[in-house]
């Protein structure tokens, strides 16, 4: 750009002037920033005019900006379609940050150069046609649309707008009638077709159209007056050729009609009298072979109706005799009819539960109850199973199965209710008590397994705890249907061995084994299932517990050597004692008396260690009363 970039350097006026050499019409220069906004503008009214208010055109005209082609646009008049008709075209800038554009005014040009405007169609459309009254114009902002003729200038009143926005929402004419003026009066859009114009999305307008409709209402009165003057002639024709033809058919047709009316009492077996017409017979013959058939038919029908009320008695005692409550309803939900056990829980009203809302005698609710499954079921027309749950705990299992007609549409609805209450209370505690076993089951330290023979003679793991997984290091996925002897080498003979226990009756005894694999003690403990195969395992590590007992028996060892070195003890302790005591008293010295006390008290301690020894020796029987301790015996392990 001469400018530099910067468009505010641009002398619009002068360039309008330029141009203006080239034109009879008056030129408007305008500078769009990227916005959408008008910058710059030589009709300064336009300035500050913001395009992006209208999406669609301004989605058009920054395609523009964007591009590199001049792009001329078809006639309009301004956004709001109260300037004066124009000629617009466009250029992006080279670095495409601002859009020029350029106007003509169209009314300005001369009138061998004008194109008509929507002013000029209106007189020439009432001149060809009389009976339009008059023709106004309206933008999309319901305001006055491009008329300079004075004929509609104010905008649309407050109830031209209301019927204006209806047209818009629909996009259907509306038409309001005037009886008092004999007029009628249509709204419609008229859409501009022009998707390769810019401004098409703008141009689009209202137009309203008044006409007469007196010339419609003469030639309505006029075409009654015709044929009303037909009818009445015709009806007199008819009258006159009616009273001649009566004279000749009225006796018999009396006589037809009079013995139709005795059939029609219920007498069928009443024989119709014959004509002298012979049309007449034809239709008293035709009449006997109906009425033949009808007595047929109706005898049939009784039959059938007998069936169907022995075949209902039959379906009523039987559904009666149902536990479950059984609903016909219709598709409102309203109650058709119930059984026995259905009208039992329902809180109707005198007459029964029959047109009332099921969910309201039933449930005692004001709509469809929460977890209804009708709805579902009548949408997708197939059965649906809920459960519904009341404030007062109660718990009711309904299956909904849509009842449709020949072409596949919901007339009604059988319904199934159950009072599960109490079988999913006991849901509950069942599923609380698995959740409480499954946590033992996970949490329990002692190791559980469940084995089973095979056909095959393997003995197989079916479940195994984490505890007994962590003491047999293996992973509980693998030992799962796998045979013991896979899982644990060389516990296969233990796996037997407790599948015979079982058998025998003896599965509370354990057994205890040193695993050399695994370095570990094991007690196991059986007990028997509900299946003459299977055996339920209980192993324990007592590496630990069998590690004590060898440290307590080595204590006990080690006690009982002791005791019995404390008795060898006082007797060589007599011994020397009884020496001495010999030597004193034949030797009589001056150190005689403290000999003795020194005796005494050696004797003395002596003593004492006896009675420590004689109770070591109770403490010794405890021991092998209640520990089950000899050490006489060898150390060994069932």
């Amino acid at each position: 750009m001469a400018s530099g970039g910067d468009p505010a350097a641009i002398d619009l006026i002068l360039l309008k002037e330029e141009i203006g050499q080239y034109t009879a019409a008056e030129v408007d220069l305008y500078i769009i920033n990227e916005s959408g906004v008008i910058e710059y503008a030589t009709y300064e009214p336009d300035i500050g005019i913001d395009f992006s208010a209208y999406p669609q055109f301004f989605g058009e005209i920054t395609q523009i900006r964007e591009g590199d082609a001049f792009v001329p646009d078809r006639s309009g008049s301004g956004v709001d379609h109260t300037e004066a008709l124009r000629k617009f075209a466009y250029l992006p800038t080279p670095d495409h940050q601002y859009l020029l554009e350029m106007s003509l005014n169209m009314e300005t040009l001369p009138d061998e150069q004008r194109i008509f405007t929507y002013d000029e169609l209106i007189p020439a459309l009432t001149d060809a046609h009389p009976i339009v009254t008059n023709i106004r114009f309206y933008s999309s902002t319901y305001g006055p649309f491009n008329v300079n003729t004075g004929i509609g200038e104010a905008g649309a009143d407050d109830a031209t707008i209301v019927i204006l926005q209806q047209v818009k929402d629909t996009g259907e004419p509306v038409g309001v009638s005037d009886p008092k003026n004999k007029t009628e009066t249509r709204y419609f859009i008229v859409d501009i077709e022009d998707s390769s114009s810019p401004i098409h999305s703008l141009v689009d307008f209202y137009a309203e159209v008044t006409y007469t409709t007196g010339a419609r209402e003469a030639a309505a009165f006029q075409a009654l007056v015709t044929y009303g003057t037909i009818m009445l002639l015709g009806l007199g024709i008819a009258a006159i050729l009616g009273i001649i033809v009566s004279r000749h058919v009225a006796r018999p047709v009396t006589d037809i009609v009079d013995d139709i009316d005795i059939i029609a009492s219920g007498d069928l077996d009443h024989a119709i009298r014959p004509a002298r017409i012979p049309e007449f017979s034809r239709i008293a013959d035709s009449t006997t072979v109906l009425v033949t058939e009808l007595k047929e038919k109706i005898n049939e029908v009784n039959r059938k109706n007998r069936e169907l009320a022995a075949s209902e008695g039959e379906k009523t005692l039987i559904l009666n005799a149902v536990t479950e409550g059984v609903f016909f309803l219709d598709t409102d939900y309203h109650i058709i009819w119930a059984n026995a056990a259905a009208r039992r829980i329902t809180t109707g009203t005198e007459m029964g539960p029959t047109g009332c809302p099921c969910y309201r005698v039933v449930h005692d609710e004001p709509g469809v109850c929460e977890g209804c499954p009708i709805p579902e079921a009548l949408e997708r027309q197939h059965p649906v199973q809920g459960t519904v749950a009341t404030a007062d705990g109660t718990v009711t299992e309904v299956i909904a199965s849509p009842v449709l007609d020949e072409s596949g549409v919901p007339t009604g609805i059988v319904v199934t209710a159950l009072d599960v209450t109490a079988r999913e209370a006991a849901a509950a505690a069942l599923r609380t008590s698995e959740r409480q076993y499954r946590d033992l089951f996970t949490g329990m330290n002692t190791g559980f397994a469940l084995i089973r023979r095979e056909e095959s003679d393997d003995i197989r793991f079916l479940t195994v705890n984490p505890a007994f997984a962590k003491i047999t290091e293996i992973k509980p996925e693998n030992a799962i249907n796998t045979p013991v002897e896979d899982v644990l080498p060389g516990r296969g003979i233990t796996a037997r061995e407790i599948l015979r226990r079982v058998r025998e009756g003896r599965a509370g005894e354990p057994i205890e084994f040193r695993s050399e694999i695994l370095g570990k003690d094991l007690r196991i403990t059986a007990f028997s299932t509900a299946e003459g195969d299977e055996a339920g395992v209980l192993l324990e590590d007592v590496t630990g517990i069998v590690e004590l007992r060898r440290q307590q028996r080595e204590t006990l060892e080690q006690i009982e050597r002791n005791l019995e070195h404390l008795a060898i003890l006082n007797d060589e302790i007599r011994n020397p004692l009884m020496v001495i005591l010999g030597y004193t008293e034949l030797d009589e010295g001056v150190y005689a008396d403290r000999i003795y006390e020194q005796i005494a008290t050696i004797n003395e301690l002596v003593r004492r260690l006896d009675q420590r020894w004689l109770e070591s020796e109770k403490v010794r029987e405890f021991l092998r009363k209640h520990h089950g301790w000899d050490p006489d015996e060898p150390d060994e392990r069932s």
